[in-house]
């Protein structure tokens, strides 16, 4: 009977330390950095979606795991700061009109360093923009606070072309945006 007992408690103690938490948010912040021949440029979008399936065990004090994560941004949320002909020439490169979204899908995530409330992970997902669905590899930081909540940032280099989209010129290609695109985000769920 003690041994029953004893399992039971281990039992249970062992889901209370693996708390596997779905989150969804609705605010975000992601920028898109990018380059022309005449100036760099930045777009911004602070909405979308994003569900994720968290490990927010209580016997550490880092993120211990990210089960599943999807993310959604329609595109026309990103807005510059340049002003709508730029909005308007950047969503006709993203070919918004026909794929309205940019899509993320988690694959795996292997926690690489945790330290304190912080840890990295090696995320890989397949990322899906103007159509065309690649798979990509980056480093995620997260941050659990002491409320609970878990911040994730970070930065990814990706290209035009990689999705088979064409950098936007203007004025009859004098000027041109390069393929070049830097993407930070920054999460709270």
């Amino acid at each position: 009977m003690s041994f029953v007992i004893l399992a039971a408690v281990a039992l249970v103690s062992t889901f209370a330390t693996n708390a596997q938490t779905v989150r969804k948010n609705s605010a975000f912040i992601v920028k898109v950095n990018g380059s022309s021949n005449l100036h760099d440029w930045t777009m911004e979008a602070k909405s979308g979606s994003i569900e994720a399936n968290l490990n927010l065990a209580s016997n550490v004090s880092y993120l211990a795991g990210i089960q599943s994560l999807t993310f959604n941004l329609p595109v026309k949320n990103l807005k510059s700061t340049e002003g709508s002909t730029m909005d308007n020439r950047a969503y006709d490169a993203l070919k918004a009109d026909k794929y309205p979204n940019i899509t993320f899908s988690l694959l795996s995530a292997t926690p690489v360093s945790p330290n304190g409330n912080k840890s990295q992970y090696k995320v890989t997902g397949n990322l899906t923009i103007g159509g065309s669905t690649k798979p990509i590899e980056m480093l995620a930081n997260s941050t659990k606070n002491p409320d609970g909540s878990v911040i994730i940032t970070g930065t990814q280099n990706l290209k035009f072309t990689q999705f088979g989209l064409k950098p936007p010129s203007f004025m009859f290609g004098a000027l041109k945006v390069t393929d070049n695109l830097s993407i930070d985000y920054t999460v709270r769920l």
